[in-house]
């Protein structure tokens, strides 16, 4: 008990006996100051017995609904979607055909700057060898 009271500061710790009392069960009930009775000690079980009474922290609380998913709502479809036309399908196709021979015209902002540096380089050795 002087483990507990010396590691919780200025706290008093009391074991009151109690007849039905079984090792290792036993409950804690805290009490404020300014809650403090002038009761005889062996009579506080019968004064707090109500308090004791109560659902504390250890008993299970009662189990809530599994949440429902936001996007409830919103039901999938069943039947796939109707086809399109291949009319439109070959249009996009064409489309990026142009795109794709543009692309190779222009290298890359690192490769361009990769190879300024070995034209640089490359500049100085000729120009020390010769």
């Amino acid at each position: 008990m002087s483990a507990i009271e010396s590691r919780q500061g200025d706290v008093r710790v009391i074991i009151v006996p109690n007849d039905e009392m079984q090792t290792p069960h036993y409950s804690v009930l805290r009490v404020r100051k300014g809650e403090e009775t002038s009761t005889l000690s062996y009579l506080l079980p019968k004064l707090h017995e109500e308090e004791m009474a109560l659902p504390g922290d250890d008993e299970p609380a009662e189990r809530k609904r599994p949440e429902q998913p936001a996007l409830a709502a919103f039901v999938m479809p069943d039947a796939p979607p109707a086809p399109m036309l291949e009319e439109p399908a070959a249009a996009p196709v064409a489309a990026a055909a142009p795109v794709a021979a543009a692309a190779p015209a222009q290298p890359g902002l690192l490769s361009r700057f990769f190879s300024a540096l070995k034209n640089i380089f490359s500049w100085r050795r000729r120009g020390q060898t010769g």
